[in-house]
């Protein structure tokens, strides 16, 4: 009980900081606000419709909605979340410098220059 009063409160100051423009999408409160939010819902959807029966909901219906909690689940960052918890910078976490590059043999579009070997994924 004392976490859905947590979750609302926190809910709501961070819908307040978005609208105001104090916190950007892309930064690490607006990922941790919607990691809480998505985690929460997804579970509690999983739960509330897994083990309950809500009367004019058939099973398919109920099925759809179980599917639509683990949707939540799946589309969370849970890497950057791990990132901005733990404070590791994403560079240093798996930074292999002997990834496979490729050689650009064409003019670059980006760059215009040949021959010149650049620091992406070959498969990219």
């Amino acid at each position: 009980m004392y976490y859905f009063i947590v979750l609302k409160i926190l809910i709501s100051i961070g819908i307040l900081l978005i609208i105001f423009g104090k916190v950007k999408s892309d930064g690490p409160i607006y990922t941790i606000l919607d990691t809480v939010f998505k985690v929460s819902l997804g579970i509690y959807i999983i739960l509330f419709f897994g083990y309950n029966k809500v009367p004019g909901v058939n099973p398919h219906d109920r099925l759809l909605l179980i599917v639509s909690g683990f949707v939540l689940l799946i589309t969370i960052n849970y890497k950057e979340a791990f990132y901005i918890v733990t404070g590791q910078s994403k560079e240093n976490i798996g930074g292999s410098t002997t990834e496979p590059v490729h050689v650009v043999t064409k003019p670059c579009p980006p760059c215009s220059e040949k021959d010149k070997i650049h620091g992406r994924p070959m498969f990219l």
